[in-house]
């Protein structure tokens, strides 16, 4: 600094400390260790402290966040043991089981019986197919015969069985002895009974009767006109 005679300006409280030997212009003395720490210690603590503060804050309102965050501490609700389990899970005595198996064959016996008692029940209740007629033979004899005054009526009758499709047809007079008062269709084989029915349903005659004299054929007896 130069000489105070040529310093311009009027003495203060500066230039008093110079001249005592102290510092001269502005001057900032030196950080302690502790004032340089203090920043850093404000930020390794108040943060994390804010940050807790806050996300606590938010866990209060959002139950799922807090418990994300905090784990659940309620325990675990207690089990109560099922049916045929003891307290600690484990199945009941064996000896159970092997008499509900036995109670079960028992059963499967029993639903058996039933069954079979239902299907015989059926069965009885379910009639017998009755055993098919025989078919109709019209390659079998038929001979038409004329009990009555009334001239060419058997051979009328005879037109009409032939018509229907029997094969064998034969007109003729009836020359055995007593009357009837109605015309008949006679067999002699109870495998022919359809066939003398078919006949006797062709020329409108409601009389059919076994009768041995018919043979191996059918015998048609006109005791009345044909309708």
């Amino acid at each position: 600094m130069s000489a105070r005679k040529d310093y311009p300006y009027p003495q203060d409280e500066f230039d008093v400390a110079g001249a005592a030997g102290g510092p001269e212009g502005v001057h900032r003395a030196e950080r302690s260790t502790a004032r340089k720490l203090a920043p850093w210690i404000v930020v390794l603590l108040v943060v994390p402290l804010i940050s807790f503060g806050i996300v606590y804050y938010l866990s209060q309102n959002d139950t799922e966040l807090g418990d994300n965050l905090f784990g659940d501490d309620e325990p675990p609700a207690p089990t109560q043991p099922t049916d045929g389990e003891d307290a600690d899970g484990s199945e009941a005595d064996g000896g159970d089981e092997e008499g509900t198996d036995e109670d079960g064959g028992a059963e499967d016996g029993a639903d058996q019986d039933a069954s079979g008692d239902e299907d015989g029940a059926a069965d009885e209740g379910e009639e017998e197919p009755e055993p098919e007629a025989p078919p109709v033979n019209r390659e079998v004899a038929v001979r038409v015969l004329n009990a009555t005054g009334i001239s060419g009526l058997a051979g009328i009758g005879a037109e009409r069985v032939q018509a229907d499709g029997f094969a064998s047809v034969v007109a003729d007079n009836y020359t055995g002895g007593g009357t009837r008062p109605q015309s008949v269709v006679k067999y002699s084989q109870e495998d022919l009974k359809p066939t003398a029915e078919q006949v006797a349903q062709v020329l409108g005659i409601g009389d059919v009767v076994e009768d041995p004299e018919a043979g191996d054929g059918i015998i048609v007896e006109l005791w009345e006109g044909l309708n």
